[in-house]
């Protein structure tokens, strides 16, 4: 499977949407986002063990859209999600190692039989692919490398912030699902944290 249908697989299993353009284009941005990484250089080699390092950049850059939507939107995050790795072609002896240390024996047999794993399962691994990703965009998105386009939390947020973009019924027109400047400000915020909040 090619990275780019290993990144929708595995957003629309994480993202609770109807509507299978928005899954679309926040797949789309994630997968520019890893491409972007690795183009740059800012992939750690030891993330390709076992052919992981797609699946679980698919899987942080899927949270952190995830979360910026819930911060700036109020949309729900299953943090409990199960990925059915069948769906996508792999196999929990892949992932295994991205696993928490203390998940229990029970429950690795468990996922095992089942070839799915959960997204709590792996919150420790995700949270520190979450840090790297900011931290190599922010190095790729320095003024040098860029211009004087604006702040690289600037460059992150706007490129977020665009994957919700809707068209008004005027041309021209362009709504963004803000309920109120305190949520836009929040979701600045959650960028600016390094996609942790």
């Amino acid at each position: 499977m090619n990275t780019s249908r290993l990144f929708e697989r595995v957003y629309e299993q994480i993202l609770d949407y109807v509507d299978q353009s928005i899954i679309h284009r926040c797949a789309d941005w994630g997968h520019k986002v890893y491409e972007l990484l690795r183009k740059h250089g800012h992939l750690p080699a030891r993330d390709n063990a076992h052919g992981t390092q797609a699946f679980i950049y698919a899987v942080s850059t899927a949270v952190i859209v995830a979360e910026f939507a819930k911060v700036g939107f109020g949309d729900h995050l299953n943090e409990g999600a199960e990925l059915n790795l069948t769906s996508i072609g792999m196999h929990f002896a892949q992932i295994e190692g991205l696993l928490r240390k203390d998940t229990s024996h029970e429950r690795r047999k468990l996922l095992e039989t089942a070839n799915v794993v959960g997204l709590q399962e792996m919150w420790g691994v995700i949270c520190e692919h979450k840090s790297a990703i900011h931290r190599g965009l922010t190095a790729i998105y320095r003024p040098e490398q860029r211009g004087s386009r604006g702040e690289a939390n600037d460059l992150i947020f706007e490129s977020l912030t665009a994957v919700f973009e809707k068209k008004g019924d005027e041309e021209g027109v362009t709504i963004v699902p803000f309920h109120s400047d305190g949520k836009q400000l929040q979701a600045y915020e959650y960028v600016s944290a390094k996609f942790l909040y």
